[in-house]
């Protein structure tokens, strides 16, 4: 069987490369022969050389720092060397009609491939007919898509409600994402993010040893803005017990320009790691590394906690997101025990499309 997958892409996203990486290689355990589709407006070979050195920022081109050109290539590197892909060069940013002739299944999926906030409100957007997979009538599958937000806008539910109709299975990330689904009366699995499909020392194999100060220091990673109160009791955590800091997203830092593969590895040796981010907190589980996990809200205040929230009930923590303290989660046992029961449903979720 043929298979491809559809999910947001781009070099600067640890989760989305990670994620991308490890649905690919479910799907390859599986027999599949796997594909990443994805597609690109840069039509004219100038801009396409350019990429790499001029990005848009509020609607103004900038040059890319050294730091973030070195970032770009790392990620590129990895996804380049782990994820075999197709890139459709576009102008209209959709994938294009009949290139479906020899793909057996399309699965769309994980990542916020279904969140509206990032389609300008429009359902002309490109992201919202490639993400539905409407360019082929080939078998359609979501695995662990998620809708980014708890509660769908209801000008989205009238545009999305129709599109579910053509997929065979639908599975979701969150418990909110299944309760959407219901509402529209379509069933939906809730399943664990690829990324928890392989295990730790699965993982281990893409680390390339970069980390050589292993259980010395705390990681944090804040992709959301945290009270200056929070990030001063890290600090100052740090300093009473001897750990330096890790900042992931400290453009000084020497991690800063490395790609996904040194991402998992901070986590793994980190003595502990503090975060709002969904797949630092997975990592976190699946390494047996002490986390706390704060909430985290897009620009326009709505919560993006939805996700996280969903990941801890999982595996068995209840109001696991922490607000004015700080709540280490190290009870592994308890975790594991979990985890693996929602892994078998995952994989039983997989297999069960393929058999059909």
């Amino acid at each position: 069987m043929k298979a491809a997958i559809v999910t947001l892409f781009g070099f600067f996203n640890y989760g989305n490369r990670l994620q991308n990486y490890a649905l690919h290689k479910a799907l390859e355990d599986l027999g599949a022969e796997v594909c990443t589709w994805n597609v690109s407006r840069d039509q004219n070979l100038l801009k396409r050389i350019l990429r790499p050195y001029v990005e848009k920022v509020d609607g103004k081109r900038k040059l890319k720092s050294r730091q973030e050109r070195t970032r770009e290539r790392n990620f590129k590197r990895f996804s380049d060397r782990y994820i075999a892909q197709r890139l459709f060069y576009c102008a209209d940013g959709r994938i294009p009609e009949h290139a479906d002739g020899d793909i057996d299944l399309f699965v769309v999926g994980s990542d916020q491939v279904w969140n509206p906030l990032f389609w300008r409100d429009s359902d002309e957007s490109e992201d919202f007919y490639n993400f539905f997979l409407r360019f082929t009538r080939k078998k359609k599958v979501a695995y662990a898509a998620s809708f980014g937000i708890p509660a769908l806008p209801e000008q989205w539910q009238q545009r999305m409600e129709p599109l579910f109709g053509d997929f065979s299975a639908i599975s979701v990330r969150e418990t909110e994402g299944k309760q959407i689904l219901d509402q529209m009366g379509y069933e939906a699995d809730v399943v664990l993010d690829p990324t928890m499909l392989l295990t730790a020392q699965q993982w281990r194999q893409v680390e390339e040893g970069h980390v050589t100060n292993p259980g010395d220091y705390i990681l944090t990673y804040f992709l959301g803005s945290q009270p200056a109160e929070i990030l001063e009791k890290i600090y100052q955590n740090a300093r009473t017990r001897g750990k330096t800091i890790v900042d992931l997203l400290d453009v000084s830092s020497g991690y800063y320009c490395m790609g996904p593969e040194t991402f998992v590895e901070l986590i793994d040796k980190a003595d502990t790691v503090y975060t709002d981010s969904f797949h630092a907190a997975v990592f976190s589980i699946l390494f047996h590394t002490p986390f706390a996990v704060f909430e985290r809200r897009h620009k326009n205040q709505s919560s993006m906690s939805s996700r996280i929230t969903t990941l801890l009930s999982c595996v068995g923590i209840e109001d696991g997101i922490s607000t004015d303290c700080f709540k280490v989660h190290r009870n592994f046992d308890q975790m594991e025990e979990k985890l693996d029961q929602a892994r078998t449903h995952a994989w039983e979720f997989l297999k069960n499309v393929f058999g059909e």
